[in-house]
Parts: structure tokens; C-alpha cells; sequence
């Protein structure tokens, strides 16, 4: 899914000024599995200095640094770590890539020691990268800006945050505002839904159709994307999204009041489909998925279930490019769903056991880490279309198998 193999910096930093505002870069632009050599070569290429996201380290740590320097991670951005660089200088940028012995490197003692020791538990990635010498590799450790945060050192039962490049023990109240920021954070994530979801602004078919919305949006709602450059969504338009069934971007993104929208309008200017993307790094799609045939309104189930698929996977490369891979909650919405059916004809035939649903709206809201989602967002929309068609008095959708793969044959047949 992640096709890009380069990196960017958002905003360059100015080495000669004395006083270095904080800048916002993305440190990769490839999921951690897909990562080699030649990416970590590029930020030496780049001059990729050292910042909140990401730290490199000549040799391996002892086990209650890596401690220290994890929780402080994810305390406060999430981040790289990546061992076996040396830098220029504290701040500084790769000056060599020296890799590490093999002899030395256990990456599975590396997870269990973040595993068993930092409280609450905290999910890293690990990746050991090959090096030009057999005998040596780079490690990546990829740590989560986590919304359970704060995270504590279980051995030295102390808090870490990173400042000025290091991990620096946190103060008393910025512990306290770390566990009020964590309890905050679920009601203003639901109450940011309900708010988008309650929106009639779109629903101005009479009589409506079902109307469809899908909400990605990150658990830690901050600002994450800045909307002052066009060229910063160029890439929307050249996603390369599975399966190759039908289009997802509306039109080209323009700036709204929330951040940026793609959308379609028909001849009376109708929004007939919305694709809004926020600065919050919220993804809000709209659109109908109803159809009037032999005066039943049938669902069109199979458009809906592409349509989750390809927000999920729009969702991935977002918040990879934006450097965010905490956890994410899905919530799709269906107004309109009284009485209405599922289609029972052509390649659905198999659907004629189901019944007319007796709800008038279907809410289903769920929560994944951004990992998960990268790589299981059929397992994902497998199991929402499931919950879907309960609602019909079916068990199961048919586009997915039983270990919930994608039968992409079906949407061709």
C-alpha cells in the first residue's frame, strides 16, 4: 500500500540560527516492514537532524535506558529510535551508518524487557535492517504516540517526556496533566463524532436515500495537519488504493473550514459525496448508498464495504505521512435503513434469505491501532460488514471469507 520511498521535511530546519523553533517532519514514508538500508541511508543524505520523533544511537542501550528512552517517546509524540548511526552532534544528523554487531542484537529480549517493564503496557515495532556488513544490521524501533499515556518506567517507578533531543524525568503536574489528558481524551473524541455524525448539512435529498458516513479519527485529538499549502495533498490524487473497483476522491481537495474536502456535486448542486479531512487528522466520508428498484430501497452494501476499504487504507497513508501510529477509532453510521433491503439479484443472489432492516439507523464504532489498520483493514471492514448484516437477519457478509479476505471476484462477476 505504502509505495513511496523517499522522506521530506515539512518545514527545513536552519542550523545557523541560534534559536530553532520546533518543526514537523516525517522521518519515512514506507510502513516500518517495508523499510531497508537505503532509507536510513537517505536521512544522512537528507541531514536528517535528531528531534521530538526521532533519536539515533551508535550502540544498543542498557535495559533501563531503553526504558527511559521508550516511555519518553511515547510520553509525548511517539517516535523513532534507530540504533547504530552515529550522529554529528546531540541534534545532530547521521555521519555514519556503523550498524550494529549481530551478535549483540535480541530483538525479541528488547520487546519483552518494554513489554514487562513499562506500565501501562506499551505495543512497540521492531525492525532489524541488513547492513552493507553481513555480520551487522541497523534497529528501528518504532514507538507509539500513545493515548494511554502517561507511561512509567516499572523499575524506576518514574515518568519521562522527551526534551532538547533526551528523556528528562516529567514534573509532578506535568504527570497530572498527562492522566487528565488521557481521561479527557475519550469524551472529546466521542463527543467530536456525535457532532459530525448529527450534521444535516449534506442530507438534503427528499425523500432521503441511506446515507452513509464513515469516521476515522486519531484517540489524541491535536492539530496534526497544516492546511496552508495546496501541494501539500498533491499525493491524494495518486492513491493507490485495493480493490481496483471504483474511484474514492471525489475531486481535488480544496480548503474548508475544518481543513481540506474533495467533493461531488450533481447538477443542482447536491453533495452527493464528501471526503473531509481535518486538521485534528479526523477523516469524515459522506455519501448516499441507497437505490430505489421495484419500489424497494435496497442498500448497496458492496459499494459501502469498497468504500470502508478505501478509507482505511486513505487513513493509513495519512497518518503515516503525519508521523501519528497511535491507535484510531472507526465508526460508520447508516441513516435511512428502515425497510430497506439487501440487493437479491445478479451476483447476490445468495442474499435472498435476508429481511427487511427494522432499525432506522446502524451505528458501529470500533478502536485499532494505526498498525492494525495498515495491515488487517479487510479483517477490519470483514467484521463491520458482519455487524451490518445482522441487522438484515444474515450472519455474514458474502464478500468476505471466513478468515476475512476480500473475495474480490465477486464485485467483478
Amino acid at each position: 500500500m505504502f509505495l513511496f520511498g523517499y522522506f521530506f521535511i515539512a518545514n527545513s530546519l536552519n542550523r545557523n540560527q541560534e534559536n530553532v523553533k520546533e518543526h514537523s517532519f516525517m522521518v519515512f514514508l514506507k510502513s516500518l516492514e517495508k523499510l531497508e538500508l537505503e532509507d536510513v541511508e537517505k536521512l544522512k543524505l537528507g541531514e536528517v537532524c535528531e528531534s521530538q520523533i526521532l533519536d539515533y544511537k551508535e550502540q544498543l542501550l542498557d535495559d533501563n535506558k531503553l526504558l527511559e528512552e521508550v516511555s519518553a517517546f511515547a510520553n509525548t509524540q511517539g517516535g523513532f529510535l534507530i540504533f547504530g548511526v552515529k550522529e554529528t552532534g546531540r541534534g545532530g544528523y547521521p555521519q555514519e551508518i556503523l550498524g550494529i554487531s549481530k551478535s549483540q542484537i535480541n530483538k525479541e529480549r528488547m520487546e519483552q524487557i518494554i513489554l514487562g517493564n513499562i506500565q501501562p503496557r506499551l505495543n512497540v515495532k521492531i525492525k532489524e535492517i541488513e547492513h552493507q556488513d553481513p555480520s551487522k544490521a541497523i534497529i528501528v524501533v518504532q514507538v507509539p504516540n500513545s493515548y494511554l499515556k502517561p507511561h512509567m518506567h516499572g523499575r524506576y517507578n518514574k515518568f519521562y517526556k522527551r526534551y532538547e533531543f533526551e528523556a528528562l524525568p516529567m514534573t509532578e503536574i506535568e504527570v497530572s496533566d498527562a492522566y487528565r489528558r488521557r481521561f479527557a481524551g475519550y469524551q472529546e473524541v466521542k463527543s467530536y463524532i456525535s457532532m459530525l455524525l448529527g450534521k444535516r448539512e449534506f442530507m438534503t435529498i427528499t425523500p432521503p436515500p441511506i446515507i452513509g458516513q464513515i469516521v476515522v479519527i486519531p484517540t489524541i485529538i491535536n492539530r496534526m495537519i497544516d492546511t496552508s499549502s495546496a501541494k501539500e495533498f498533491d499525493w491524494m490524487m495518486n492513491l493507490d488504493l485495493m480493490p481496483k473497483y471504483d474511484i474514492y476522491m471525489p475531486s481535488h481537495p480544496t480548503p474548508s473550514s475544518n481543513g481540506i474536502k474533495c467533493q461531488f456535486l450533481d447538477k443542482n448542486e447536491i453533495v452527493r459525496i464528501r471526503l473531509e479531512v481535518h486538521r485534528n487528522g479526523c477523516i469524515h466520508y459522506f455519501s448516499y448508498f441507497g437505490e430505489s428498484y421495484q419500489e424497494k430501497m435496497l442498500f448497496l452494501y458492496h459499494i459501502f464495504c469498497v468504500k470502508l476499504l478505501y478509507t482505511l487504507q486513505f487513513a493509513s497513508t495519512l497518518y503515516q505521512r503525519y508521523n501519528y501510529y497511535g491507535d484510531v477509532n472507526v465508526t460508520c453510521n447508516l441513516l435511512g435503513t428502515k425497510n430497506s433491503w439487501l440487493p437479491s439479484f445478479g451476483i447476490f443472489s445468495e442474499l435472498r434469505g435476508s429481511s427487511p432492516s427494522q432499525v432506522d439507523s446502524i451505528n458501529i464504532s470500533r478502536e485499532y491501532s494505526t498498525n492494525v489498520v495498515q495491515s488487517k483493514y479487510e479483517c477490519i471492514t470483514s467484521g463491520i460488514m458482519d455487524d451490518i448484516f445482522n441487522s438484515y437477519g444474515l450472519w455474514k457478509c458474502p464478500l468476505f471469507d471466513d478468515e476475512g479476505n476480500l473475495k474480490e471476484s465477486m464485485l467483478r462477476s
